[in-house]
């Protein structure tokens, strides 16, 4: 299971980027009072949501049962400790009741504050000694690219000495190879970053054709275990400008969109990539994909957030993404409409300076 900064709780945790039932603490649990009334209406929800919202921090605030939250930052992200019972109390008859019914919820300010601040700071170390480990990845990373680039280029030849015209034709088990480590291509360039961001301040050193390196991209990852599972239709359609870009650190852009717009699809559904000239020298790129609803959409151009919790990612996808598109002075901005009672759509797009043809420069 991957480990997150919630785990590691004393108290009664709630994530105030994606509402859910609290998160035990390993020295308290939520009691029963709280994990009823959480499950039966909205007015729990509606409380962490107008707290989340506020933007309180490092305050006790009363919910309106009795119990106390106390939001704070978790190594830049916020969280609150929930379910107590403080005191000094906070005062008022819901309290008075819960505290006599429910003594293993009570806990002293002060120990409240503390252990806010001890799991902050633990957090933040971990996180300091995960980036130091990164820097050791460049030069295994190298070697292994290595390995895999030979088995690319066999399974590259094979396939088109079988299908000269289209290498989808060839046996496919070959292709799935060929594929397979196209993909690991992918992830190698995200994970140079990640030991290396300093390639994210690289001057740009190449004319690409955009429509391209994301057609690249969506034939790749149409063959990735989730988009066949849940039977996931990649499109791509519209125009193919040219841009000044930087050939290693562009195309993650198109890998981390495409790829969360797989992860995060409701089953059956389809991701559409779209790329228009907007004006002259401007066009805009976006993909668009059908995903759950979620309550409260996290700042999730951060590093370390996650859209859910389902336990997988580390959360660095879209912060790099973000990092590689300011690179290329632009941003990607996350837009959704609401598509049916459960689900929305996704929409992430940037737009891009583009070289105008001379004819047209004239």
């Amino acid at each position: 299971m991957e480990y997150k900064p919630e785990n590691s709780s004393p108290l009664p945790i709630v994530d105030l980027t994606g509402i859910d039932m609290p998160r035990n603490g390993w020295a308290m649990n939520r009691n029963s009072y709280c994990s009823k009334k959480f499950e039966k209406g909205e007015a729990c929800k509606k409380f962490y949501r107008d707290l989340a919202s506020s933007g309180v921090k490092d305050k006790l605030i009363q919910c309106p049962f009795g119990f106390s939250a106390f939001p704070f930052n978790l190594a830049g992200k916020p969280f609150a400790f929930s379910c107590l019972i403080p005191y000094p109390r906070q005062g008022g008859t819901e309290e008075r009741e819960r505290a006599r019914e429910h003594s293993e919820s009570k806990i002293s300010v002060e120990n409240v504050i503390r252990l806010s601040k001890n799991l902050d700071a633990s957090e933040r170390a971990r996180l300091e000694s995960v980036d130091k480990g990164l820097q050791s990845y460049p030069s295994a990373l190298h070697e292994i690219r290595k390995y895999n680039r030979t088995i690319k280029q066999e399974a590259e030849r094979m396939c088109m000495e079988q299908s000269p015209d289209d290498a989808d034709k060839a046996d496919p088990r070959l292709v799935s190879i060929f594929k397979g480590s196209e993909l690991m291509t992918l992830q190698f360039e995200v994970l140079e970053i990640i030991a290396n961001q300093s390639l994210v301040s690289l001057p740009m050193n190449c004319n690409s054709e955009i429509y391209k390196i994301f057609d690249k991209c969506v034939w790749i990852l149409q063959a990735t275990e989730t988009a066949l599972k849940n039977n996931i239709t990649l499109k791509i359609e519209g125009d193919s400008p040219k841009a000044r870009v930087h050939d290693k650190t562009f195309p993650i852009i198109a890998t981390v969109l495409i790829e969360n717009a797989i992860k995060y699809s409701v089953p059956q559904s389809e991701v559409i990539v779209r790329l228009r000239q907007i004006s002259p020298d401007h066009c805009e790129v976006a993909v668009n994909n059908i995903a759950p609803h979620v309550e409260i959409l996290p700042n999730i151009f951060e590093k370390g957030v996650r859209v859910n919790n389902d336990g997988t990612g580390m959360g660095y996808g879209l912060f790099l993404a973000q990092q590689v598109a300011k690179q290329h002075f632009t941003e990607i901005k996350c837009k959704t409409l609401r598509f049916s009672k459960s689900t929305d759509s996704y929409i992430f797009s940037f737009d891009l300076k583009t070289i105008v043809p001379k004819e047209k420069a004239k």
